[in-house]
């Protein structure tokens, strides 16, 4: 073991069947999803037209940045990419990071 010290243990490949799945959602679906929300009652807007949406209710753990935003939305989200957060934000909105 003197010449070869990482001959025990784990290290290496590792199978990318074992790892989690990420459940994603693009920032056009999602506004999508918020106008058929808010004209079922499922969601309210605020004073300035905001809609808060927390991704993990819908069942979703990152955002990205596919489509474009409608309204502006305050979007609660685990993981999101740059360019959802630069359409959100560009859009008036804003994302806050859940859990952290």
């Amino acid at each position: 073991m003197k010449y070869d010290p990482n001959h025990f243990g784990k290290h290496g490949f590792r199978c990318p069947t074992s790892r989690g799945e990420v459940k994603t959602i693009n920032v056009g679906r999602l506004s999508e999803l918020v106008e058929e929300l808010l004209a079922a009652g499922r969601l309210k807007a605020g004073g300035k037209g905001e809609v808060e949406v927390d991704l993990s209710d819908f069942g979703f753990d990152k955002l990205l940045g596919g489509g474009s935003v409608k309204r502006p939305l305050t979007v609660k989200a685990s993981a999101f990419s740059e360019e959802a957060e630069r359409k959100i934000v560009e859009a008036g909105g804003r994302i806050v990071k859940a859990g952290g």
